[in-house]
């Protein structure tokens, strides 16, 4: 039988982070019209605020304390009851760590940055819209008396009838100095924590690794709260941050503590389709959830509503990936909801909700992306106080792109991480995008992967350090130059199409200077400017850097390891976006796949098709996600299924079944695909004893 969670695509969440000090503020506030405006827009699940990042409850609590607008009113039962009358799924919302209203009643549980200072403190210099300072109370997870009092919370608001919650905001949004955070790492080490960033000091790298502990710890202890009170609660924390940089903490290692993958993002659509692919792979139970704001272009705008055609662009764009689609709101706070919005997301979800019965499978993933969330650092920062990191994040930023030229080449692809490194034998190669860290076990994983016939991409010092035995290299050196080119040797050329040892690929950065072992391949070699970029004085030319000097040193090379291949690059070329980097990525990965690829098609870059494989059938879900939306519909997209041997009987278009011309070109199948306005989702179906 299937459970709540897996039958719900359509949810919400309303953020009621309203002060008290206003006796209007929630004073209008109506469960019934609350619940009411929910049906309207065919929601399945809503998520309802048990607290806020004010920190007041909505329910008569006895460890805290309960919203004056109310009236004494126990909202939170009021609002769980309609939601059930009306036959929809009550999740909870609770805030840990940002909790202001504990933060201003317990000076000692907040947290203290490198300079000594909370987060409200008025001499901090943050900026409007700056979730992490200012209007926010941060509490630490460390602090025993402030873990006490979540516990104490969770018990409170666990007799109410709700079937899953979502704990927000556990990630650290500073390096914390509290008292708390001091006394644990002397405790653990003997020492006093260090406040300069250096990702070459293994006393540096060693207490970022203890944060990453100490937040997956209190992760866990949150969950294991509420399972005691509630066994079968499914438990979602915050995984927006996980592809955010290293000061949040934010790893793989909070996967114990979740049910399921869900977080809030506001990136836009590349970046939405890079995280639902990583959530797809990584989350325990199936569906992952991915929220965003109805609002443009974020949280901190309360009234300008995206338009119809963003909000289905974001819900076709995580149902295309099989996952639960939840839209935040903000409540006014009076305690009222604009009727339009409601009116607006029911015209979506009901739309929707017709291709919810099909979907399922497996995602076909030919090559997988690597996330690795122990590399979202910058080297570049090392030397800097722990509050002055830069927030860039290289690892991330190549991540992206390897998914945008991805995408645009419709190669099918997929995101993985760590979890998923035991069973990455399907794919047919494997993209580390400039990786900054590679554990040992990580590492002979991927060896094992490679020696059994998989294809590796690889760049970054993190390959360079644990992988170096398997691509035949040795780092001697770095390029003083910050400005370098790729020539194609005549063994790369294919790769470089158009780009030549004469005008060769421009490397936006310096390369490592490697020393090789006689059965690796040179695909290209590096070139240099005729003059230090750094150097003003003396130039080739004034406005760029030409290429000038030719050298023999490797700048990418092509190994056979096993049964597998693997392409070493002396710098991350996969990060740069200008069309010629691109070509040469598309047919360098493309180079390495070994049997075609599980479909293919000339469509424009503005479509992403997703293959998902069911018994008997082939599921296609096409997404027409242009910058500007409404988009121009796309006509006469044809793709091209690889059959496996297989014989298909049909190719219909879903959900109205309409038959769709099939023609067979040996193992492939080429569907016309009917005009796309935003999706379209299409089934190859096999006879019954296949």
């Amino acid at each position: 039988m299937e459970k709540w969670y897996q039958k719900s695509y359509r949810r919400n969440l309303v953020d009621m982070h309203i002060e008290d000090w206003n006796p209007e503020f929630l004073s209008a506030f109506d469960s019934r019209k609350y619940v009411e405006l929910m049906k309207v827009a065919h929601v399945q699940t809503a998520m309802i605020y048990a607290n806020s990042h004010i920190g007041l409850c909505y329910w008569p609590t006895q460890s805290g304390q309960m919203h004056a607008g109310l009236g004494g009113r126990d909202m939170l039962a009021e609002v769980l009851g309609e939601i059930r009358k009306q036959g929809m799924d009550p999740v909870l919302y609770y805030s840990l760590i940002y909790n202001n209203w504990a933060y201003e009643k317990n000076p000692e549980w907040r947290m203290i940055d490198v300079n000594g200072l909370p987060s409200r403190d008025p001499r901090h210099t943050w900026s409007l819209g700056d979730i992490h300072g200012g209007r926010y109370g941060h509490c630490c997870p460390n602090n025993q008396g402030y873990r006490d009092f979540v516990a104490k919370q969770i018990a409170e608001f666990s007799v109410y009838d709700f079937v899953g919650i979502f704990y927000d905001m556990c990630f650290w949004p500073t390096v914390c100095y509290c008292q708390s955070c001091r006394n644990r790492y002397k405790e653990e080490t003997g020492g006093e924590i260090p406040e300069v960033i250096d990702w070459d000091d293994p006393r540096w790298q060693d207490f970022q690794d203890r944060r990453e502990k100490w937040l997956a710890e209190f992760a866990l202890f949150v969950t294991l709260e509420q399972k005691k009170h509630k066994p079968e609660c499914i438990v979602e924390h915050q995984f927006s941050v996980i592809p955010q940089f290293w000061r949040f903490g934010s790893t793989i290692r909070l996967l114990p503590a979740v049910d399921v993958a869900s977080g809030d993002f506001y990136g836009g659509y590349l970046q939405q389709s890079f995280v639902c692919k990583l959530y797809h792979s990584i989350t325990p139970l199936q569906p992952f959830e991915y929220m965003t704001s109805r609002c443009y272009p974020d949280l901190m705008d309360h009234t300008t509503t995206k338009t119809k055609e963003m909000i289905a662009a974001h819900n076709y764009l995580t149902l295309a990936h099989n996952g639960a689609f939840l839209f935040i709101d903000a409540i006014d706070p009076k305690g009222t909801m604009n009727p339009r919005v409601y009116q607006m997301l029911g015209d979506v979800f009901q739309e929707s909700a017709r291709y919810e019965p099909f979907l399922g499978g497996d995602l076909q993933q030919d090559i997988a992306i690597y996330f690795s969330t122990e590399s979202k650092m910058d080297l570049n920062d090392s030397g800097k106080r722990a509050d002055a990191s830069t927030g860039q994040e290289p690892h991330i930023q190549a991540g992206l792109n390897v998914a945008k030229i991805l995408g645009h080449s419709h190669i099918p692809y997929g995101v993985i991480s760590s979890p998923n490194l035991h069973n990455i034998a399907t794919h047919q190669v494997l993209v580390l995008p400039d990786l900054l860290h590679l554990s040992d076990e990580e590492a002979a994983l991927i060896g094992e992967y490679v020696a059994a016939g998989g294809s590796l991409y690889a760049s970054g010092p993190a390959v360079l350090d644990k992988l170096s035995h398997l691509l035949g290299i040795r780092q001697i050196g770095q390029t003083q130059e910050s400005y370098t080119y790729m020539a194609p040797t005549p063994a790369g050329q294919p790769i470089f199409g158009e780009v030549n040892e004469n005008w060769p690929l421009s490397v936006f950065g310096s390369q490592s200077l490697v020393e090789i072992e006689p059965d690796v391949e040179v695909l290209a070699t590096i070139t240099l400017p005729y003059t230090d970029p750094a150097d003003f004085q003396h130039i080739a030319s004034i406005h760029s850097n030409p290429p000038g000097i030719k050298t023999s040193w490797p700048a990418m090379i092509r190994r056979q390891v096993g049964q597998g291949r693997i392409i070493w690059v002396a710098a991350p070329i996969e990060k740069f976006s200008q069309p010629d980097h691109m070509l040469v990525m598309t047919r360098l990965l493309k180079s390495l796949a070994v049997k075609p690829l599980s479909f293919k098609s000339e469509a424009p870059p503005a479509i992403e098709i997703l293959r998902f494989d069911q018994p008997g059938k082939i599921l296609l879900n096409i997404l027409n996600i242009q910058e500007v939306l409404p988009p121009v519909t796309a006509h006469q997209i044809k793709i091209s299924v690889r059959l496996d041997g297989r014989q298909p009987m049909s190719a219909v278009n879903l959900p109205e079944r309409t038959p769709l011309t099939m023609q067979i070109a040996g193992d492939f199948c080429e569907i016309e695909i009917p005009p796309v306005e935003l999706f379209q989702m299409v089934t190859i179906e096999f006879s019954q004893e296949e």
